[in-house]
């Protein structure tokens, strides 16, 4: 499902760029100790029809688990999926 609708938007925009900010990552420790950082992203995207160009902003999150990086983007649209797959990042809090 998901696949099928990044296919989709990459049918109507194309990235320009992505650029992460890792000056202003902001590292903070969860329920059990473990890091985790919130690294802000900017991501300029192109519609292919018109030319138009837009900027999305949010934030990346990182963190290690059993000695492995994970990182994943759309943090705030993950606020409710994410503890259920990561249950110590319960009480994350996304800068706003």
């Amino acid at each position: 499902m998901m696949l099928a609708t990044m296919d989709s938007v990459f049918e109507i925009v194309e990235v320009v760029s992505y650029n992460l900010n890792l000056d202003k990552a902001e590292v903070v420790k969860s329920s059990i100790g473990r890091d985790y950082a919130f690294i802000p992203q900017v991501t300029k995207l192109k519609q292919k029809s018109t030319g138009e160009e837009m900027l999305v902003e949010g934030y990346m999150l990182g963190l290690e688990d059993e000695g492995n990086g994970i990182s994943s983007t759309g943090i705030r649209n993950m606020r409710q999926s994410l503890p259920r797959c990561i249950p110590d990042l319960k009480d994350l809090k996304v800068p706003q």
